[in-house]
């Protein structure tokens, strides 16, 4: 049987020295069911939910630096991508062609 990602994470902890455990957000969880997700994260750690944005307004200024270009996925977006809507492959494709990696 193939270990799953949860039995190494409490595996890790069963053998370690930390005391204090991280919490982990699996994304496709949090694509999936990011109100549910996101109010239990809020529960753990003691803040309250109704300040957590599940969309926001794509950003305007623009800026040029090769860390910028970087994050335009993240800069152009406004909310969580769902299921089928998002390609990884198609997100890198368009990261690598935003990016002169002589500026790296």
């Amino acid at each position: 049987m193939a270990t799953t990602n949860i039995q190494i994470y409490e595996e890790y902890y069963r053998v370690s020295t930390i005391n204090q455990r991280a919490i982990v957000i699996d994304a496709e969880d949090m694509i999936n069911d990011s109100r549910n997700i996101a109010e239990k994260f809020c529960a753990i750690i003691g803040l309250d939910p109704k300040h957590v944005q599940y969309s926001w307004a794509k950003a305007t200024d623009e800026c040029e630096s090769s860390r910028a270009k970087m994050f335009s996925t993240l800069r152009n977006s406004t909310g969580i991508i769902r299921g089928d809507k998002v390609s990884i492959s198609q997100v890198r494709l368009r990261q690598s062609r935003a990016v002169n990696t002589d500026d790296l």
